[in-house]
C-alpha cells in the first residue's frame, strides 16, 4: 500500500468518528421513483451497479415503476467502460459492454429519487447539485449497505474504492462488494 493510500486511510479513520450515525437507513420503497448510482466517471462502479441492479431488480421495477440509471460527477464525454471492467462484470454474469458514460445533470434528478454514491466525495458534490426544491431526493453512500463494512478500516469502510486502472482481481473485489451492497439496499427498500 502506498503512502497516499495510508494517509487516506488514517484520514478516514478519524473522519469515520464523525460519520457514525450518519450511515443511511432508507425508508421502505414508498414513493421513490428512481435510483441513480453515481461515481466519478460512470465507466466502472456505477456502470456495474446499474447493470447489476437491473439484472436482479426486475420484480421491484415492474411492481413499483422504478427507473434505475447511473451517471458520473466528472464525465466530460461519453466513453465505454475499460476492458478490465467489462471482463470483471462478465465473470460475475453482468454485461456492461454497451454502456456509455453519462454525466449527472439536474434534468436527471427528480423528486422521489434515491442517489447512491460510491464515495462520500460524490455525496458532497451531489448535495450542491440537488435543487433546494427537491427535498424528496435522498443521497446515500453505497458502502453503508455493506454488511461487512464494520470490519473494515479507513477509506474502505465508508467508500467503494475505484478499481479503474487496477488489476483484474481488484475489479472483481470491487464488483463483488457493489453486488453485496445492492442486495442489502434492495432488501432495505422492500422493508
Amino acid at each position: 500500500m502506498g503512502l497516499r493510500n495510508q494517509l487516506r486511510d488514517i484520514y478516514w479513520q478519524f473522519k469515520g468518528i464523525f460519520l457514525k450515525g450518519q450511515e443511511c437507513r432508507l425508508k421502505k420503497l414508498g414513493p421513490y421513483k428512481q435510483i441513480i448510482f453515481i461515481c466519478k466517471g460512470n465507466i466502472c462502479r456505477s456502470a456495474f451497479a446499474e447493470a447489476y441492479a437491473l439484472s436482479l431488480g426486475r420484480n421491484i421495477i415492474d411492481r413499483r415503476d422504478i427507473t434505475i440509471t447511473s451517471g458520473g460527477v466528472e464525465v466530460k464525454k461519453s466513453i465505454p467502460p475499460p476492458d478490465g471492467a467489462i471482463l470483471a462484470a462478465k465473470v460475475l454474469g453482468v454485461d456492461i459492454a454497451r454502456h456509455r458514460s453519462r454525466p449527472i445533470t439536474s434534468d436527471m434528478l427528480s423528486p422521489y429519487s434515491i442517489i447512491i454514491a460510491m464515495e462520500w466525495t460524490h455525496i458532497k458534490i451531489m448535495r450542491h447539485r440537488v435543487n433546494s426544491n427537491q427535498e424528496m431526493v435522498t443521497i446515500a453512500p453505497l458502502a453503508a449497505f455493506d454488511i461487512n463494512s464494520k470490519s473494515m478500516l479507513g477509506f474502505d469502510r465508508f467508500n467503494i474504492r475505484d478499481p479503474y486502472g487496477k488489476s483484474h482481481e481488484e475489479f472483481i473485489d470491487c464488483f463483488e462488494r457493489v453486488s453485496r451492497c445492492i442486495l442489502t439496499l434492495f432488501s432495505s427498500l422492500q422493508g
